[in-house]
């Protein structure tokens, strides 16, 4: 079966022209998804016992720039450093910027780390924000001792 080249399906220029710019775009939205979520953390995290059971954090927004994308919400994720609970994690939404932990362990030392969001996914997780419960059974008092010499 001998088939000349006028019956294989061809195509202008033009044709060809219009497959380059779609295979562009479809690179192009790839390379949109892959950077689509924040490639930094949250800003100034911190968090600090509030009760012996309960640690409170706050965090300012992803900095300027480093978005990528609108961020839908917030994650935080913590653990207690003997690792002996699985890691947790509690999502909030965008326009909420702490969060009470609660529940823990008492006179517990936990690592907090707190991420952004897009609809594309998970950003960078900050570093490890250290800090512990108190112990229910103590109160905390200040002494200052001041000597006179004479």
């Amino acid at each position: 079966d001998h088939r000349d080249l006028h019956s294989f399906p061809t195509r202008r220029s033009s044709d060809l022209s219009v497959m380059k710019a779609r295979s562009n775009l479809s690179l192009f939205s790839d390379l949109v998804f892959f950077v689509a979520v924040p490639d930094q953390p949250p800003a100034e995290i911190n968090a600090t016992a509030s009760s012996s059971t309960s640690i409170t954090v706050t965090w300012s927004s992803v900095p300027s720039g480093h978005e990528n994308g609108i961020i839908t919400g917030y994650r935080v994720l913590y653990i207690d450093q003997a690792n002996s609970q699985p890691k947790l994690d509690v999502t909030v939404d965008a326009n909420i910027s702490y969060i009470e932990l609660k529940d823990l362990l008492v006179y517990t030392n936990y690592c907090v780390e707190v991420l952004a969001f897009t609809s594309q996914g998970d950003g960078i997780r900050s570093p490890c924000v250290y800090t512990s419960t108190g112990d229910s059974g103590k109160h905390v008092t200040s002494l200052f001792v001041t000597t006179t010499s004479s």
